[in-house]
């Protein structure tokens, strides 16, 4: 029933994301600030524990939004990725990802998201991605569930470089 009412929500959502045709104030190049971010200590299980380096570059190409990111832990390791998505939102298959294998990209306003994240046909995580009104900065709120099902919720600051 839940993953009905989210897929429900999801779709209504993405019915109303009919907005204007200029850039989403999402494109461009974010580095994450540790300084002003807030990682839970339980968010290992679910969300990417707090990194050394984290940059995402949002950028369109024809009528889709692109975000290629890549993401340094503190020992070092390195990884990188590229997920696409209509500029209205839409729903995404995500390929190789670590939780979810399906991801509902929906556009609240200009520059402001809403991912739902989901798992064999289940909502997992939520992310909200919202733009400051100067542009300078973006923050995202990550809200997820332990695997005893206390919930965790984790707030990450980028600066636009």
């Amino acid at each position: 029933m839940r993953t009905f009412t989210t897929m429900t929500l999801a779709i209504e959502i993405l019915g109303l994301a009919g907005l204007g045709m200029a850039a989403d104030p999402i494109i461009g190049t974010w580095r994450l600030n540790l300084s002003q971010s807030k990682f839970s200590a339980a968010s290992s299980e679910m969300i990417d524990p707090r990194p050394k380096l984290h940059i995402e570059t949002y950028r369109e190409i024809e009528d889709r939004i692109e975000v290629s990111g890549t993401v340094t832990r503190l020992d070092g390791f390195s990884t990188s990725g590229k997920l696409s998505w209509p500029k209205q939102g839409g729903v995404v298959k995500v390929e190789n990802a670590a939780v979810s294998d399906l991801s509902i990209m929906a556009l609240l306003a200009p520059g402001e998201w809403l991912v739902i994240a989901m798992q064999d046909g289940r909502q997992v995580a939520t992310r909200r991605k919202v733009i400051s009104k100067d542009g300078k900065t973006m923050r995202q709120t990550v809200r997820s569930f332990a695997s005893d099902g206390k919930p965790i919720e984790q707030v990450e600051v980028y600066d636009r470089q």
